[in-house]
């Protein structure tokens, strides 16, 4: 878990904390809605801290000092305690997953994981992805309302363990993604967080269980994958193959931690794009109509292929803006300084952790007019300079999987707007919830889903806290 007390004060301008459990207050906040204090934060500069002059947590904004923090992996480095268990626990294993290290062990695991996310696995896997996405869609209900959050997620979970595991998974989401779902729910709970204590009825234990759980599943997997990852396509057998210059490949407990990483971060932010991307379309049905023209002409009635996807460039238009405004990972991964680091104008002590917000770099308006809009043909021509539109982060620790995850998308998008038409029920309340660094609907995303239909429809009112962050009809 992140070091978040016993640090001298630093002069980084913040909010002032209450006397005696003013600072705790404002750090449980802060991990409870850390979109909302990052929005408050812009306003004391580029460099502001979580409290005022405490190096706890230190937001950074603004293209430059986002570059001199990302591009300085040596200095600001992952924090490699998140996942810390006790002693011997099966948690401590998730240390060992790329995410979580640095330097050299990091470059290894980065170039050994590189072959299954090149230009040729990402073909071999999009007939899979399409295949899935086909089987999935017709188990949806129809003319019925429906959790469109929750059949992202088991759709997303399949297509990720088909591509990634070579496992077919048709009938909704397995015990372990449901394990998972609430191991990593746990995690990234504040109280987890803030209070990481083994003690009866505390939730730490519990994540501690989940996580152990989790491990033992995908030790299981890894170990019968291995008998036929010598033919096999999936990115779990690319690994059980890859060797590095020297010839070494990943350990077995290496492996189970990658195969953690493939599973966590391969379904769960593509899930949450869909649902928002489907959730800013049907608020704007002028945008869905053009994007619904452009599948019709591309595709008529079969499934896409990576070669159609440079034709349909509404589609790509429709889900980079709909990653910038409602961007599925607002937050990167916390960086500790390894050292005194400087950022802007303070320096910064060993272990203070600094966070940068793709979300904030994503609302300059002087990059992006009107940022709080839904444009997607702004992208027609629009080309952000570096460290300015990171939905997969950026620098030399950008996601290794963003290519997966951007074919997927543009695979899964147009089969999901042909299948059916989706409509949010008036009053549905659409708030926002941040856990981890991936935003969530905090109550769902119920839809009506009825057949597929080109009737203009009008977006019904609805309520919650999501036009804080983007304007809405409706």
């Amino acid at each position: 878990m992140p070091q978040l007390t016993g640090f001298a004060p630093v002069p980084i301008p913040g909010p002032t904390p209450w006397p005696l459990i003013g600072t705790q207050q404002k750090l449980f906040q802060f991990l409870e809605d850390p979109i909302g204090a990052v929005r408050a934060l812009q306003r004391y500069g580029e460099v502001a801290a979580v409290v005022d002059k405490s190096p706890a947590i230190v937001c950074v904004f603004g293209a430059e000092r986002i570059r001199e923090v990302l591009s300085n992996p040596a200095l600001f480095r992952h924090d490699e305690e998140f996942t810390k268990g006790p002693p011997g626990s099966s948690m401590n294993r998730y240390q060992l997953a790329m995410i979580s290290v640095n330097g050299e062990v990091h470059k290894r695991h980065r170039r050994l994981m590189m072959p299954a996310f090149q230009k040729a696995a990402l073909d071999g896997y999009a007939a899979e992805i399409t295949a899935t996405t086909r089987a999935v869609l017709n188990t949806w209900p129809m003319d019925q309302t429906a959790d469109l959050d929750v059949l992202f997620r088991d759709l997303a979970l399949c297509m990720a363990v088909r591509a990634f595991f070579g496992l077919d998974v048709l009938q909704g989401a397995t015990r372990l993604g449901h394990t998972a779902a609430a191991f990593f729910k746990l995690l990234t709970d504040p109280l987890v967080i803030m209070a990481p204590l083994d003690l009866p009825g505390m939730p730490y234990r519990r994540a501690l269980r989940l996580g152990a759980e989790v491990i033992t599943e995908l030790e299981s997997l890894v170990e019968k994958k291995r008998a036929t990852a010598a033919q096999d396509r999936d990115a779990l057998s690319m690994l059980l193959r890859a060797v590095d210059e020297d010839g070494s490949g990943f350990s077995k407990d290496e492996l189970v931690a990658e195969a953690s990483t493939l599973f966590f971060a391969g379904h769960e932010t593509t899930a949450k794009t869909l649902g928002w991307t489907l959730f800013l379309l049907e608020r704007h049905p002028d945008v869905l109509a053009l994007v619904l023209d452009e599948i019709d002409a591309v595709l008529g009635d079969r499934a896409p292929t990576p070669d159609d996807l440079p034709r349909m460039p509404r589609m790509d238009q429709v889900i980079k803006e709909s990653m910038r405004v409602l961007t599925p990972v607002p937050l990167l991964f916390l960086r500790v300084c390894a050292e005194e680091a400087p950022v802007g104008p303070f320096r910064l002590p060993k272990g203070a952790n600094v966070l940068i917000s793709p979300f904030t770099a994503h609302q300059d308006p002087a990059l992006y007019p009107e940022p709080r809009r839904f444009l997607p043909e702004r992208w027609a021509s629009l080309q952000p300079p570096p460290y300015t539109y990171m939905p997969f982060g950026a620098g030399p620790r950008t996601c290794v999987g963003a290519l997966f995850a951007a074919q997927a998308l543009r695979l899964m998008m147009p089969m999901i707007l042909r299948h059916a038409r989706y409509s949010m029920i008036p009053g549905t309340r659409v708030s926002r919830l941040t856990r981890g660094n991936t935003l969530f609907p905090r109550y769902g995303l119920p839809m009506r889903i009825e057949r597929p239909h080109r009737r203009r429809v009008a977006p019904t009112p609805i309520r919650g806290d999501i036009g804080e962050l983007v304007e809405l009809r409706g």
